[in-house]
């Protein structure tokens, strides 16, 4: 017979710290991206390159809330499974 051994609540833990970093990220990207975007509206940055750099940044802008996405979608989902793990548990019991 098989065996799972699984610490529910490290997991569900663990699983709640991804998804909260993942809000902080989404937090530090907003602030991050508000900037780069902005280089030559708030004078840090005139010109022709600059507005090159600018669009370059929206373009990678989707990839790195990918990035958070997938980070709070491993953390949901580790915190399901370990939720979906007690509900079983408790039906054997």
């Amino acid at each position: 017979m098989s065996q799972i051994i699984m610490n529910t609540d490290k997991v569900k833990s663990d699983g709640q710290s991804l998804m909260n970093l993942s809000k902080n990220l989404n937090e530090q990207l907003n602030g991050l991206f508000r900037v780069l975007e902005n280089l030559d509206k708030i004078g840090a940055w005139k010109g022709q390159a600059s507005l090159l750099y600018s669009s370059k940044v929206k373009m990678d802008k989707s990839q790195y809330y990918a990035f958070k996405n997938s980070v709070y979608k491993d953390g949901k989902n580790a915190f399901d499974v370990a939720s979906y793990m007690e509900t079983e548990m408790r039906k054997l019991i």
